[in-house]
């Protein structure tokens, strides 16, 4: 073999390995591409799998971003309640202030008014101890004439007796009827009549019964008390709610409530301060009257609806203070 086969054969060996090392190489290549390409989804999978709990997790940001903008909301909500509730708390406790120096100031006048109903009637009883005392003195003189004269002056002796009793029943009787008008007829103004004396009360609540159409709230000293007002005239729908004191071991007390919720719409609650007479009819009228240091009572009626607004608290804390029975 000359040198030029040599080399060609050399050349040939040459080039045959550098075809397997090419495959080698492409082989290499195309695994490494495999691997690459294998990682670059797994890349991918992994990315998505990211993405998709992101975007989860930003839902839920959203879904709390909503629930805390409600929960924001229902706690403005809140607050405006109770800001509007502190200002009506502040708005009554204003109108309380105001009612009880009106109360106060109402009292003060009506003390004074019956200090000066009583000042009449203090000197309406020295006039008629005075008139009897100078009948008295007319009579014993005339009746030591009278014995002087006793045959001639009879006839006149008889006369000047009755005339003196007369004299003294009428007299009596227009002090009586006076003093009547003064207690029953006197008005603070021309919305407000004055009551004084349970039968002042008993006569004016049984004529406002005569005419509740919806409801009516009555507040009495005693459950006694009842035997002389007059239910008989309200309707089986009319709702009737009494506050009053009771005796709860009285089994009497017990069989009037039983009667009462028989034949009314009744309410019966135990009220022991026994310091009121009370009645608000349909809301148009109302009737209150306080017990005195004295022991007795005062009061007054009023159709007006601003003084039956203005007062309906007084009758309305009464019942609410008022326990619920067992019976």
């Amino acid at each position: 073999m000359n040198d030029i086969e040599l080399d060609l054969k050399k050349l040939k060996d040459s080039s045959i390995e550098e075809k397997i090392k090419l495959i080698e190489l492409e082989k290499q290549f195309l695994e490494h591409e495999k691997t690459t390409t294998e990682q670059i989804k797994s890349l991918e999978y992994a990315v998505n799998e990211k993405d998709s709990t992101i975007e989860q997790k930003n839902m839920k940001i959203e879904m709390l971003k909503v629930q805390i903008n409600k929960i924001n909301a229902e706690l403005s909500e809140k607050k405006k309640i109770l800001d509007d509730f502190e200002l009506e708390k502040r708005k009554w406790s204003e109108e309380k202030k105001l009612l009880i120096e009106k109360i106060d100031k109402s009292k003060s006048e009506n003390e004074e008014i019956i200090e000066n109903y009583k000042k009449k009637f203090d000197d309406l009883q020295e006039l008629i101890k005075n008139k009897e005392a100078e009948f008295e003195n007319e009579r014993n003189s005339l009746m030591a004439e009278i014995t002087n004269e006793k045959n001639n002056h009879k006839e006149e002796l008889i006369k000047l007796q009755e005339d003196f009793e007369k004299q003294k029943e009428k007299l009596i009787k227009e002090f009586e009827q006076k003093l009547k008008e003064e207690k029953e007829n006197y008005q603070i103004n021309e919305n407000i009549k004055i009551l004084i004396g349970e039968n002042q009360f008993i006569s004016q609540i049984n004529e406002i019964l005569k005419n509740v159409k919806v409801r009516v709230l009555l507040i009495l000293p005693h459950l006694d008390d009842l035997n002389n007002i007059d239910l008989s005239s309200i309707d089986e729908n009319v709702s009737i709610n009494l506050s009053t004191r009771i005796d709860l071991k009285n089994p009497e007390h017990e069989n009037i409530i039983s009667n009462l919720r028989k034949n009314y719409n009744i309410i019966v609650r135990n009220y022991e301060s026994e310091d009121l007479w009370g009645l608000k009819k349909d809301g148009d009228s109302l009737l209150l009257a306080s017990k005195l240091e004295s022991g007795e009572y005062f009061g007054f009626f009023t159709s007006d609806i601003k003084n039956v607004n203005l007062f309906s608290v007084i009758i309305s804390d009464a019942n609410l203070r008022a326990k619920k029975i067992g019976f």
